[in-house]
Formats: structure tokens, sequence, C-alpha cells
């Protein structure tokens, strides 16, 4: 890690999409054998087989260049004086430097008595092993630094950090830890690249892993919290009054808002704890499972009475479908606990599964999204990653996706990420995601998780489990194996409000019925594409045919709530017997879905008569696209012989396969390569 690696802005809950690959149920035996040829032929197709292992590459991608995001040197802490770390750690010998706290008869209370501590260098290779303590803590505000001495040499630390150790201080003994910002020279960038390779070995090493909350707020209600969490597991909340219950679950919620949960780093040294696990604040400890096991009685209580809408509210109540919700609820501290016990259990975890965990994590070094991560990866997978941050993030952002790609998983990987987009001056590859920027309402744009189809279906078809795609050497071209649909012919960008999608509606149906009437200029194809238009009414098609919780068809009374909501209807007198309630009850599902899926995206249609929804910077003459593998047909735009990644799109008659598996498989369409940069 590098000086500067915490960073502080206030995050909400994690909202990530689902991260397991979803489960494809198939009840046909006929479909089934059809899949099981179409996948083979597919496989035999794509351009790299999982047997071959990943050719060593060469990035071509912006030079390599020193860390630039943080404030300049002369404006953070002052430079480490030499004295404080007279020799360099032996990286042969696995050397780290563990930080001796000495004692003070007036710890923790007194302040003003400076910390005094001294490193030694020890080896994680010596038997036996050495005795230490890791921190895991936010290093806070850079601009307010504080005095130390390190080594009989005055060194400036954070408030911070100096505010944990005037509390882990003892009165009578010497302590011995393990904290980044002390025990790595972080001015030295070849001693930090391998600290960082060794990383999760250090925290594995440790006896007990610290985390630290950060000092108690002055309310006295973390003093009164700490004490009640025991009470509130070995009883599992029974005899515990409901106020009282209510007043421990918000304080959980104030809690996870502290900086700690919003740090990168911490996922990896609470998931590599391999024994003791302590978590605190100001001087009240208690053990992680403890620390867990409360909140989950609380939030099975608190669940139960209706949290559900308050988290809802709490994120304004669009953007979100059914199982995003779910995902909110399950907020950062289970995540957490998942990943731990995962971890634990299985000795890691694929990057793909940890990029998408940490979306909501924030680090102050861009190169941290990759890096914090790396000792998480199953072991045979971490020395894909190599820590050097010499390296440009592009480069390493795109290293990650190449890793991913690698292990099959990339085409469903991309299509849930926000990608840079084909004008971005980030210097991003269009298909190389912005690691730092995922979580949409942040971001501020909106996110391609709606736009999937709903759970069991896949625009990919029979092609939905094959392997597809491989990162060139440059570094900056994505080979990949799909087909050709159509070319986007009309766009209208839908308003940011709800409102104003409403008032667009009549272009919206206007388009529509325009492109339903243009009739395909290949006779071979036309009459499958002609069958593919008529399969869904434009009902269904602004609320991607899922239902409210994403998971099942749009059902049929959505049709008389667009119709009301239109102005060409009355409800229907079964709707209507249920009184104002019941239909404001159906409006607002229908209303949902709208609201999750019109605001700022961009309807289109294409010049064989296809409609759909794709991201805001689709233009008139991108091609639509579906990549073998994901769930969702990819929006690109053609620069010579090269493409551009727009985004993704739900296209409104193909999502359930048929192109792939009425077209493709039966061979009156071939697949093709796309080059994409």
């Amino acid at each position: 890690m590098i000086l500067g690696a915490r960073r502080q802005e206030t995050v909400g809950l994690p909202l990530s999409w689902p991260i397991q690959t979803p489960s494809w149920n198939l009840e046909c035996g006929v479909f089934l054998e059809l899949r099981q040829s179409c996948s083979r032929q597919l496989r035999r197709s794509v351009t790299q087989s999982p047997s071959l292992p990943p050719k060593p590459r060469t990035s071509q991608l912006a030079s390599p260049s020193p860390p630039t995001s943080h404030p300049p040197q002369s404006h953070m802490l002052p430079v480490r004086p030499t004295p404080a770390y007279p020799t360099r750690l032996s990286p042969t010998r696995d050397e780290i430097r563990l930080l001796t706290l000495y004692p003070s008869p007036s710890a923790p209370e007194n302040s003003l008595s400076p910390i005094q501590c001294h490193t030694t260098m020890v080896s994680l290779l010596s038997s036996p092993s050495p005795l230490y303590e890791a921190l895991s803590y936010v290093w806070g505000d850079l601009f307010d630094p504080q005095s130390i001495t390190l080594n009989g040499h005055p060194f400036y630390v954070t408030s911070a950090l100096n505010t944990a150790l005037l509390h882990l201080r003892s009165r009578t003994e010497e302590r011995r830890f393990w904290v980044d910002a002390l025990c790595i020279n972080q001015a030295d960038v070849e001693e930090r690249n391998e600290q960082v390779r060794m990383m999760g070995r250090i925290y594995a090493g440790a006896r007990r892993v610290l985390v630290w909350l950060g000092a108690p707020e002055e309310d006295g209600r973390d003093e009164e919290a700490f004490e009640a969490l025991r009470g509130v597991v070995q009883w599992k909340g029974l005899g515990v009054e409901a106020r009282k219950m209510e007043e421990l679950f918000g304080w959980f919620f104030g809690v996870m808002e502290r900086p700690w949960f919003r740090r990168m780093w911490i996922m990896q040294e609470l998931a590599l704890a391999s024994q003791e696990v302590r978590v605190g604040c100001g001087r009240w400890w208690v053990d992680w499972e403890t620390f867990v096991g409360a909140w989950k009685v609380l939030a099975r209580t608190e669940f139960e009475m209706g949290f559900k809408e308050q988290v809802v509210r709490r994120h304004g109540g669009e953007g979100l479908d059914g199982g995003e919700v779910e995902v909110l609820m399950k907020v950062k501290l289970d995540l957490l606990d998942d990943l731990r016990r995962v971890v634990v259990e299985h000795g890691g975890q694929s990057l793909r599964q940890l990029l998408l965990i940490s979306r909501s994590s924030q680090a102050t070094e861009p190169r941290d999204r990759v890096y914090a991560l790396r000792g998480m990866m199953r072991e045979e997978d971490r020395d894909a990653i190599v820590v050097d941050y010499r390296k440009s993030i592009p480069v390493v952002f795109a290293e990650a996706v190449a890793h991913v790609f690698d292990k099959s998983q990339g085409p469903y990987f991309l299509s849930g990420l926000l990608l840079p987009g084909p004008d971005s001056e980030s210097g991003f590859p269009s298909w190389v995601p912005d690691f730092t920027a995922q979580v949409a309402y942040e971001a501020g744009r909106p996110g391609p998780l709606a736009l999937h189809p709903r759970q069991g279906t896949s625009a990919s078809g029979g092609g939905f489990d094959c392997v597809n795609g491989e990162v060139l050497e440059d570094m900056k071209t994505l080979k990949i194996e799909g087909l050709f649909l159509d070319i986007v012919e009309d766009v209208l960008v839908f308003d940011r409000t709800f409102e104003g999608c409403l008032q667009q509606l009549p272009q919206v149906e206007a388009l529509a019925d325009q492109a339903r009437r243009r009739t395909p200029v290949d006779t071979t194809l036309r009459p499958y594409f002609q069958s593919f238009k008529q399969e869904e009414p434009l009902w269904r098609t602004l609320v991607c045919n899922k239902d409210k919780g994403g998971t099942n068809p749009a059902p049929i009374f959505y049709e008389d709530t667009y119709e009301v909501l239109r102005g060409r209807r009355d409800a229907s007198p079964e709707y209507a017997e249920r009184g104002q309630e019941g239909m404001d009850q159906f409006i607002q599902d229908y209303s949902w879905r709208l609201r999750n899926i019109l605001p700022s995206r961009a309807f289109f249609t294409t010049e064989s008569g296809f409609v759909g929804i794709g991201m805001p910077e689709t233009r008139k003459g991108d091609l639509v696209t579906i990549w073998f593998g994901a769930p969702v047909p990819f929006v690109v735009r053609p620069r010579e012989e090269i493409y551009s990644l727009v985004g993704v799109a739900y296209v409104a008659g193909i999502m359930d396969g048929g192109m792939v598996d009425e077209l493709y498989c039966e061979d009156l369409v071939d697949s093709k390569s796309f080059l994409v940069q």
C-alpha cells in the first residue's frame, strides 16, 4: 500500500449485481440436446480454449507512470527521514518489520504522552514463526500529521493512527504489531511492491488481527452498544426490549458508515486472518464472531418488521430491482463475513467475484482496486497479478480483465459493469471498466444490470456457457466471437426524470410502429426476424419483460397499467374492484420497473425493425451484436477494422436466445470475430 491509500468519501450500502453465475434450468430434453450440440459448435468457433495456458502479455497501453491519485508529496505528510529505515528488507528471506510499542503508565487516557516505538526486522520463514498482532485500520486525514518517535527519530503519522496507537498502548508491557504505515517504507516503491505481494501472508500469520473502527463518539452510544453485544448473541435477542433492539440496529448502521467499512484493504486483512479477530472502538473490544452474530440477530428481527422498505426509501426508490434490493439488505458486514468464510474454507475466491464484491469499496490509489484483492485469490491464480505500482492504471485494470477472460468468465463479467464508452477521455480501452467507478448511483450513470433478462434466459441461448474471448498481447485489444444482429437506425435518449420519460412515450410508440413496418433485406432471415419482432409488445420491452422482483416475465396486468399511464384506458373491473389502494399498487409495480429502466437510457430501433433499450451513448450507425457467453447483446461502434464498445442493450424478441438457437445453430448465420479497443 502507499501513502494516501485510505479514502474517506461517504458511500452508501453496496449495490451490486448478482455475484454467482445464474443457474439455468432446462425442462425439455430435446432442447437440452440441441443446446449441448450448439455449445460444442460454439466452443469450436471461439478464439481461446480453457486448456491453453494464458500467453505472456506485453502491454502497449500508456507507459508506466508513478501514482498520481493523491496530492503532491510536498503537500502531504513529510517525507520519511532516512534514519527511520536504515536497512532495506530482504525479499529473498521474506522479511518484514514489526513494530514494538512501548508502554505508558497512564495509557490509554493520557494522549499527552507521545508514542514511543521501534521496528525490528524478522523473516516469515523463521522457525518458530514471529508472534505479532496485525492492525486493520484507516489512515485518516493526511493533512493533520502527528509526531511520534520511531527508532529514536521523529516520525509523522496521521492523527487517526496516532489515536489508535494511544488506545492500543499498554500501561505495563510492550506490544508487538504489524502496522503498514510504519512497517513499510512507503517512499521505497520496490519495497512497497514486495510487501504488498506478501500482505496476505502477513495477516494470515498474525496471532490476532485487530479491527480498529476509530475513536468512540462522545454521546456514549459506542460504549453502551459494545456492552450489549454479547447479551444479544447469547440470548438471540430474547428478553431485550424492542426499543433497545431498534437502537442497536440503528447503531450498527452508524458504525457501518465509518471509514473502515469503506476501505479496500480491509477485505483482505479480515478474510485472511487465520486466528483471532477482534473489533475495537476506543477501549471496548469484542471478537468478530460476537460482533457479526449480534448484527445477524438484530437484522433478522428488523427485516421482519419492514426494513426492506426503509432500504428502498434510503436510495430514492429508483434504479433498483428486486434482486438489487436484496443485495442492499445484505450489507457490507454480511458480505465481509461471507468472504471471510469462503476464503478460510476454500482457500480463496476468483478475481471476478472479488471485483464484484468490492465494487463499493474505496481506495485512493486506483491500482489497489486490483492489488488489494490478490491475497484473497485462489493460490493457483495469484501469480497472474504482478504487483507493480509503476504500471499505469489502465494497464493494471486491463490485466485484471484479461485474467477474468483467461478463466472463461469474461463476457458475462463485462455485461454487468459500467464501461468507459467509445468517446471516453480516460485513456482506458472501451472494454476495460474503471473499477473506481462501478456503483451506478455514485457514478451518476445508469447501470447495465437493469437491462439484463430475467434469470434463466440469455441472449446467447445455447452458447450461454461457452468459453469466449481473449485479450491480445498489446493489452489494448479484446478479440471476441459473436453474431452481428443489425444496425441502429433511430435513437431517443430518455429524460433524467421519470415524469419526463412519461412525456416521451408518444415518441417512443411512433418510433416502434415505424420500426415494425420495416422489412429485413435478407430474404432468408426475413421470416425469422419478423417472428422475433412480433414476440414482445412495447409495454413489455419498456420494463425489459420483468416483474418488480426481476425474476419473472412482466405480468399481463402491466398492459392495463401502461394504458392507464398513457390515459387511454380506465382500470379493468377486476382491478377497479380493489379500490384506489389496489389500483395504486398495480400502478406502483409497473412504475417501479419503468423508473428502473428508462431514465437516462436510450430507446433505439434498427434497420430491420428491432426495438430495444441501451446505454445513453448509443448512436445511429452503431451495430447490435451478440457475444457468446453474455446474457445481453452488446452495442459496438465500427472504427475502420476495429470496434469500440458502447455498452449492453435489451433487444425485444431475442433475449431468450432465439438468434443463436434458431439461426446460428442451424447454420443460417455465421459467427464473426470482433476486435474491440
